[in-house]
């Protein structure tokens, strides 16, 4: 089922991006932006074990590297 890994790699993609837009919001623009909130994460499962389990998705370094350096701003 290629289409569901496909899905699911999207959906971390996401969330890494979420991840580090936030970070960049709270270092260039708004310290307290989604400051009591943390993370954004993936809630997965029903596993083997019938539990569901939550991660927090956030790029390497090497990912970081592709990204922007900060936010432009245009008014």
């Amino acid at each position: 089922m290629a289409w569901i890994e496909k899905c699911h790699h999207l959906i971390r993609e996401a969330t890494k991006a979420a991840n580090w837009f936030a970070d960049s919001v709270r270092k260039e623009i708004n310290p307290s932006f989604f400051a009591d909130k943390g993370k954004f994460l993936i809630m997965e499962g029903p596993f083997m074990d019938g539990k569901f389990r939550a991660s927090s998705q956030e790029y390497t370094n090497d990912e970081k590297i592709n990204l922007p350096k900060s936010l432009e701003i245009i008014v």
